[in-house]
């Protein structure tokens, strides 16, 4: 546990490291990146709980663990039967070819913001995040918040998932914020959109490309 006057922090640096049955509670530091950094490839975290942490720069696998008031700032890693309680995602980048994956998880989330791609003060040059057989439940307003300008193609993908979002953005632009270079895919796979969703009238639609 770390106090709120503590900039401590939980590094993992080594590859190839796994963590299981182990619980992570008020994992955090003020004016700090984040309190558990994971830089290392190959992380791998089996049955762990992760509850008020604020993790940056995951890379690696997360299986069978429950998040809750967390925020991840994912670069890499792939995600499978997570339970994911009020989770706060601040996508920067990801490398190409090393996708961001989220498959046969659980997602609740209260929060205004579901997905943030940014933060303001970052660059997005390419991202790759994807949802698979998932289940996300979202009553904050917007689904995907757009910060910084993703390009080069990125994308973000929902398949095969159940979307229980009835109000709200499905994309919505930060009021400082420009997308003119912006290259995005938006994709709705074999998952259904509520028709109640909104589309910021800001965002281009030729550099912002939505499909249901």
């Amino acid at each position: 546990k770390l106090n709120e006057t503590d900039a401590g922090a939980i590094f993992i640096t080594g590859e190839n490291t796994t963590v299981s049955n182990s619980k992570f509670d008020r994992c955090y530091a003020p004016n700090q990146a984040g309190a558990v950094k994971i830089i290392g490839d190959l992380t791998t975290f089996i049955n762990c709980t992760f509850t008020d942490c604020n993790i940056v720069a995951v890379s690696g696998t997360i299986k069978n663990s429950k998040m809750k008031n967390v925020t991840i700032s994912p670069l890499k890693g792939y995600y499978e039967n997570c339970e994911l309680e009020d989770v706060t995602m601040e996508v920067i980048l990801s490398e190409k070819n090393s996708p961001i994956i989220f498959d046969n998880c659980n997602i609740k989330s209260g929060l205004g913001n579901f997905i943030t791609v940014g933060p303001y003060v970052y660059s997005t040059n390419y991202m790759d995040l994807r949802f698979q057989n998932c289940t996300i439940q979202h009553t904050g307003e917007n689904l995907i918040h757009f910060v910084s300008t993703p390009n080069e193609n990125s994308q973000i993908l929902f398949e095969n998932c159940t979307l229980n979002k009835t109000s709200g953005y499905i994309a919505k632009l930060f009021s400082h914020s420009s997308l003119s270079e912006a290259s995005v895919d938006i994709k709705f796979t074999g998952t259904e959109v509520n028709e109640n969703l909104l589309m910021d009238e800001r965002i281009d639609s030729t550099k912002v490309r939505v499909q249901y």
